[in-house]
């Protein structure tokens, strides 16, 4: 944290949920950030509430000249990219399923397009053609203060969640891909 993110201007406060004052220090002792004061449960409440925290844990990215909300699911975003190069972590208008993992797939309408099978070249073209929708929903929903209305998603590996979403969708699965090293006979 202190090498790559801080030294970028990330800054992390920690906001408890814990159900105690000892859990909650015995957690935050071990921790290199700082934190909202334990006893501080009115603006824990308001922070949770403005940052749509629905579990824990969850890393909310706020700009810190205005306090607007640049990204709820930080938590995503700093698992991928651990050493802050993307920062401050804006949501992508397009996602890809395997490199940014679900996002609002929950809880947003979202189009997702399979292109596992597609080549590089191809995977890029749908995904641009998909940006100008991404970024005129997402900043409709910012307008709004809310989230996007519809999301956009593509899948471009047949690895990961692909397979558990085609299932669900009731979507044919892929053959089964080659062997990168295939047995000898």
């Amino acid at each position: 944290y202190k090498k790559d993110l801080q030294a970028k201007g990330l800054e992390v406060v920690f906001v408890s949920s814990d159900n105690d004052e000892k859990a909650f220090a015995e957690y935050f002792a071990e921790q290199p950030w700082l934190a909202l004061d334990y006893a501080d449960r009115s603006n824990k409440n308001h922070l949770s509430k403005a940052c749509g925290v629905e579990g824990i844990p969850s890393l909310a990215i706020i700009d810190p000249v205005d306090f607007s909300i640049i990204n709820k699911e930080g938590r995503e975003a700093a698992s991928s990219d651990p050493t802050g190069d993307a920062l401050p972590w804006r949501p992508k208008p397009v996602r890809d399923l395997a490199s940014d993992g679900p996002g609002m797939l929950r809880e947003t309408p979202t189009v997702l397009v399979f292109c596992e099978t597609s080549d590089a070249a191809e995977q890029g073209a749908i995904e641009d053609a998909l940006r100008p929708l991404g970024e005129r929903y997402f900043e409709e929903g910012k307008g709004k203060g809310e989230d996007p209305e519809v999301a956009f998603m593509t899948v471009k590996s047949a690895a990961g969640l692909s397979g558990r979403i085609r299932d669900m969708m009731s979507l044919p699965s892929l053959p089964p891909m080659a062997h990168e090293h295939p047995l000898e006979a």
